[in-house]
């Protein structure tokens, strides 16, 4: 059998671009960035609200949007996993946990941009300097 070809790090605007079109809300990315921290093992639906201070509400539309995009694996006892649906997919989840780590600001920026872009462009039109 072959081995597989590893998988190249994605860069910077890699990881922005799957950011932009991945992530609904800054908790989604937070939830996954939870998940991944504890990828031995599957976590129940109501220790990741405990564990997050947030409200089931927005832990089940962060994991259904984090379930939309192949990145975890909910089971029938309702606990969740960290389970990327391909090795790109998983490089490509580092990348932007990563990016978040070290740019939180700016990834939240992206975030509400993809979300809010005609009010993203107005206060853009007001900025005084480009970061």
């Amino acid at each position: 059998m072959p081995t597989p070809e590893p998988i190249a790090s994605p860069s910077a605007e890699e990881a922005v671009e799957f950011i932009r079109d991945t992530f609904r809300s800054v908790w989604s990315i937070e939830v996954l960035g939870q998940l991944r921290a504890h990828v031995d093992r599957t976590i129940a639906e109501g220790d990741l609200v405990r564990e997050m201070r947030a409200s089931l509400l927005v832990v089940r539309q962060s994991l259904e949007s984090l379930m939309a995009a192949g990145l975890v694996s909910i089971h029938g006892d309702d606990t969740i996993c960290y389970a990327p649906a391909t090795p790109r997919l998983g490089a490509l989840a580092d990348a932007a946990l990563e990016y978040y780590r070290k740019n939180p600001d700016a990834a939240r920026r992206v975030i509400v941009a993809a979300l809010n872009p005609g009010a993203t462009a107005f206060a853009a039109a007001f900025k005084l300097r480009k970061d």
